[in-house]
């Protein structure tokens, strides 16, 4: 998505890298809670 945005417009492509930072980390905490449990 960000290759395709970045196509389009820089400032879209470069808005979405907290987005991705923010699942990645949403992912990591589920996991770890995942195995406390």
């Amino acid at each position: 998505t960000i290759v395709y945005f970045s196509r389009i417009s820089k400032a879209a492509a470069y808005l979405l890298i907290p987005y991705i930072l923010w699942v990645s980390f949403a992912a990591v905490l589920n996991f770890y809670i995942f195995l406390l449990n």
